[in-house]
């Protein structure tokens, strides 16, 4: 750690809690984990939903910043919005989600847009229309996910050519994960202040273990079975009367 960091704030930028649907830790466990890795802050990104923001900052307390973020499936891949106040729908034109976040006041970030192994990397053809519309804030040159460190540079040399500013994050779905990943940024009070200190942050890569991709597969399948057991005690099974009237019977 330099001098300079030791006047900044370290901040996961892409974190996941369990209102995502691949995550278990509640946003109370999250900024537990984020403490013990030394983190002044965290940015929750869940997937679809803009949740866990308010417990996280209640366990957090005051000297804990918490950024309320979404990660948003547009309909050509993931996209970031860190600042919201409000949640915006997935499915929409990535053009669209970018204008919906700066509605807000947020910050877009175009996280691992060139993972290969990925269905939410948007591509490099999208990234070269939302960056010539003017749409990009931040390109996330290093997920800590990332499987190909290839993809990772690519982000980076992008983001290099184009003078855009250069985030990283986790994108911890898991305990072990958060905060392996950050960036040191001068001390900001809302999004603007955010987006003018972005440009001088330090930047702290740690490509994560692959094992921690199991995490998010269990609590996929967890959620999977969960949803089906709640689905099968909603619908029992058909009445006597509609079995005696030959409704519900096996053909």
């Amino acid at each position: 750690m330099t001098d300079s960091d030791t006047q900044r704030w370290k901040i996961d930028l892409h974190t996941h809690t369990w209102h995502s649907h691949d995550s278990p830790v509640s946003p109370e466990r999250l900024v537990h984990a984020a403490k013990r890795r030394g983190l002044d802050g965290i940015a929750i990104t869940n997937h679809g939903r803009l949740a866990g923001y308010a417990a996280a900052q209640e366990a957090g307390g005051p000297d804990f910043h918490v950024i309320p973020g979404e990660e948003v499936y547009s309909t050509a891949g993931e996209i970031i919005g860190l600042f919201l106040h409000a949640e915006i729908p997935n499915g929409i034109s990535p053009e669209a989600t970018c204008a919906a976040i700066h509605a807000q006041g947020g910050v877009v970030i175009i996280p691992h847009p060139y993972d290969r192994y990925r269905k939410g990397a948007i591509g490099e053809a999208v990234l070269d229309r939302l960056v010539q519309a003017g749409h990009v804030d931040a390109i996330e040159v290093f997920n800590g996910r990332m499987v190909i460190p290839m993809d990772n540079w690519a982000a980076k040399k992008y983001a290099a050519a184009h003078h855009i500013p250069m985030t990283v994050g986790s994108d911890a779905h898991g305990t072990w994960e958060y905060g392996s990943s950050y960036i040191s940024i001068a001390p900001f009070t809302d999004a603007a202040s955010f987006r003018a200190n972005l440009p001088d942050a330090t930047l702290h890569p740690h490509r994560s273990a692959q094992w921690v991709h199991l995490i998010s597969s269990f609590a996929k399948k967890r959620r999977t079975r969960h949803a089906h057991d709640d689905r099968a005690e909603a619908e029992p099974d058909a009445p006597l009367s509609a079995v005696a009237a030959g409704e519900g019977q096996v053909q």
